[in-house]
């Protein structure tokens, strides 16, 4: 059961639908993803909202280390931003999924 779909990124950007691009880094956000996570076993279909969330969030930022100039954030000034990919990838949706972590895991 996929996290993230590549219609998910595309409506988090207010896209019209999916690519291809899209859908592989949904598909790359649910792998960077899934190891660490307990699928949820109170009956839902599906993941929670927040898992979703954190699903959207990792995607974009595969998209955007693949788009912005040298893999990094560029702000409207042409500032850039510090480098997304990394150990901060999923610390930056650790609390949207602690409820859902793995107790085998090593993100916390």
């Amino acid at each position: 059961m996929a996290i993230v779909t590549g219609s998910d990124v595309a409506q988090a950007l207010g896209l019209p639908g999916t690519t291809p691009t899209l859908d592989e880094v949904a598909r790359v956000a649910d792998e960077v993803l899934t190891p660490y996570l307990t699928a949820p076993t109170d009956g839902v279909d599906g993941w929670p909202a927040p898992v979703k969330e954190a699903g959207i969030v990792t995607a974009i930022d595969v998209l955007q280390n693949r788009t912005a100039a040298g893999g990094q954030n560029v702000g409207i000034d042409g500032t850039p931003g510090p480098y997304r990919m990394g150990p901060g990838l999923l610390a930056k949706v650790g609390g949207l999924i602690g409820p859902w972590l793995s107790v085998g895991s090593d993100v916390g």
